[in-house]
Parts: C-alpha cells; structure tokens; sequence
C-alpha cells in the first residue's frame, strides 16, 4: 500500500513522499535532481535559497517562517503540540495563516498548494492570476453598479 502524501508533497518511484519545492533529488518533480552544488528552492534548482529561505544543515532550503524543525533559524525545533508561524513556535498560526494537513502555517491568499484553502491546489493560473482576476472582477461590478440610466 502506497502511503498518502500531505498537501505540497509528491509520491515519488521510491514509494515516499517528497517536498518537490526543496528536495534536492525531486526538485521541482520526481526524479528531477539539481545539479552538483546547486539546492532546490521554490521547485527551482539554483546556487542559493531564494528569498524567504534560508540554507539548513541538511543541505535544503527551508522557511523558517513556517518551518516546525527550523523555525526562525536552521535547527530550531518547536516543541511537541507548537507550529513555526512568523518565524514563533506557538500554540497556534498567526497574521491570518491557517493550519493545514502538513502541520505547518500557510497564507491561504499566497500559497498556490493552499489555493483560498488548506490542500486546494490553484487550477491552471497562478494566484497572481487569480488576484488579478479578483481586482478585475471587483472593478467591473463595481462600475456596473455605479453605472447611472439616462
């Protein structure tokens, strides 16, 4: 029986559930490696962490933000019932992150794996498509509405 990945993981031909966004060897997707002394970061394979992540021991990029094995720095843990929000262990998420199946804190309005909500996966645009669809769309009703017959 194959296991059931969390949300922001993919079941990979090793039959174990990898974080495509960070893993070294399924960068991006399974079996998809950076090359020699390069790391994953966001799917990406590139010579540092992008921006919000931060290099760890174990040769991953991580989001100490968020993190619960590396939260606000590399190796520091929260302990047992606490999740890593805003870079705190604490009992709970903060600034309006929500807690998902993953154990950790995400901004469900930022996060194209926690698309409006925990595990729903943005379809086909990108949440900055989906942003800008919502400006639009506030825009057009709102001029609809204001709109004066002669």
């Amino acid at each position: 029986m194959y296991p059931t990945c969390v949300t922001g993981t993919a079941l990979c031909s090793d039959s174990k559930c990898h974080d495509t966004a960070t893993d070294n060897a399924h960068c991006g997707g399974c079996g998809q490696p950076c090359p020699q002394g390069q790391v994953c970061s966001a799917s990406q394979c590139g010579p540092t962490c992008m921006a919000g992540t931060s290099l760890c021991a174990d040769n991953k990029c991580h989001d100490t933000t968020t993190d619960n094995a590396n939260c606000g720095t590399c190796g520091h843990v929260c302990p047992q019932g606490q999740v890593c929000s805003a870079s705190q262990c604490g009992p709970t998420c903060v600034n309006g992150t929500a807690l998902c199946s993953d154990s950790k804190c995400h901004d469900t309005t930022a996060d194209n794996a926690n698309c409006g909500t925990c595990g729903h996966v943005c379809p086909h645009m990108d949440l900055q498509d989906v942003r800008s669809f919502a400006t639009l769309a506030t825009i057009t009703i709102h001029n609809f509405f204001s709109y004066e017959r002669k």
